[in-house]
């Protein structure tokens, strides 16, 4: 994702850096 939302691996409260 690259991005700053809480919404990929359910990581809720986490920066998602995946794709």
């Amino acid at each position: 994702n690259a991005h700053n939302f809480p919404l990929e691996l359910g990581a809720v409260e986490a920066p998602s850096t995946i794709g």
